[in-house]
């Protein structure tokens, strides 16, 4: 009994992210995935021993930090994901907590469709205006966009040129390779 007061949400937490987290992240990376936590989940929830957690418990307090972010002015498509990102989070820690029989079940996992059902949906990009999704050219515009390119100098503005005359996606311009270029059928 007194054992499993000791395993608090945030303890197993931040075992599992040094264990598990640090290694396989960059530190920057690894440092916002344990303070996205830290920040988002409610106090008297993080405190809390892990084997008391119950998926309604874990559901109103994760509804209940979604005022606040208001407060930041995060707007709700923000708001959603954020909480969206603890949950998934949440998710892993209480899996990792169960195999070392620190709690059963993963009441994160439980309240997955509940909390996507209850949160508002995120719009888009291709639903709408710019404002809500992501900031486009119009078709006339860009002959004239790619004129004024060519005319900058440096690496950048040329693998944008490329991007925009090929289709290629962004890693595979930035990741290319000499060897995959045929200059002479221009080819790539």
């Amino acid at each position: 009994e007194r054992q499993a007061e000791r395993w608090t949400l945030a303890r197993c937490a931040r075992e599992y992210h040094a264990r598990a987290v640090e290694p396989r992240r960059s530190p920057r990376r690894a440092a916002q995935w344990i303070s996205r936590l830290e920040h988002h989940v409610p106090r008297a929830l993080w405190h809390a021993p892990i084997a008391s957690i119950k998926p309604a418990q874990l559901l109103a307090a994760l509804l209940a930090a979604a005022p606040h972010e208001r407060a930041r002015n995060l707007k709700a498509p923000k708001i959603a994901e954020t909480l969206h990102r603890v949950r998934q989070r949440l998710a892993r820690v209480f899996t990792d907590a169960a195999l070392h029989e620190r709690c059963e079940g993963n009441p994160a996992q439980a309240i997955r469709d509940a909390l996507a059902e209850a949160l508002p949906r995120p719009t888009s990009p291709s639903a709408g205006t710019a404002e809500r999704g992501h900031r486009h050219m119009v078709p006339e515009a860009a002959p004239a966009f790619v004129a004024r390119l060519a005319e900058l100098p440096g690496t950048a503005a040329r693998c944008l040129e490329f991007l925009i005359l090929t289709a290629a996606r962004s890693g595979e311009a930035r990741g290319a390779e000499w060897a995959e270029v045929d200059e002479s059928a221009a080819l790539w």
